[in-house]
């Protein structure tokens, strides 16, 4: 894994990432034994597919920062762009919005990722990824300001699509926009 250049840089750059897909249930010595088996960049969790709350999901990507791993979710449904501001606010380092069809939604999950310049995503969230350690100051950490953070931010977030039916693949040229890092096809329904 590079220590050097963000997971969204690799996936610029052409790079193959592997991401372990868990149940947010996992206790943290089961998780640090299927990391163990591999080489992974990130952890990946199926939030439309299975349960989950607003409080477990922010213990669980807490953990996985501890252990050095971003966590992406598959967010529960298409129109629920508008809330990837608050499923980022809980730790979650990247999302992939599934069944995407039409340009407004992908516009909408950009404008929520992202923080100003580039994106509206509102500022807030004691649990955001990458606020811990970010910097130190007499050996104490110290939280990076709000556009120090931002900065950083927009940087980072990995942000995908997942194209579902024949309707979204011939959507697909208009559906690639700028602040996608990625576009994922969902082959048992197409």
């Amino acid at each position: 894994m590079s220590a050097t250049r963000s997971l969204k840089q690799r996936l610029h750059d052409g790079e193959i990432v592997v991401a372990l897909r868990v149940p947010i249930e996992i206790e943290r010595d089961a998780l640090e034994d299927a990391l163990g088996k591999g080489d992974y960049d990130l952890i990946y969790l199926d939030g439309q597919h299975s349960p989950w709350t607003d409080f477990r999901l922010g213990e669980f990507c807490n953990l996985a920062e501890e252990l050095g791993l971003p966590v992406q979710m598959r967010i529960p449904h298409t129109r629920n762009t508008y809330l990837i501001g608050r499923y980022l606010d809980l730790g979650l380092g990247g999302i992939l919005v599934p069944e995407a069809v039409e340009e407004a939604t992908v516009k909408e999950a950009i404008a929520f990722a992202y923080y100003p310049q580039f994106g509206n995503r509102s500022v807030g969230g004691a649990a955001r990824y990458g606020l811990k350690g970010r910097t130190t100051l007499g050996g104490r950490q110290v939280t990076p300001g709000r556009v120090e953070y931002a900065e950083w931010w927009n940087e980072q977030v990995v942000l995908g699509i997942q194209l579902e039916s024949v309707q979204a693949i011939s959507n697909a040229r208009q559906l690639a926009k700028p602040g996608l890092d990625y576009v994922a096809f969902g082959p048992n329904d197409l």
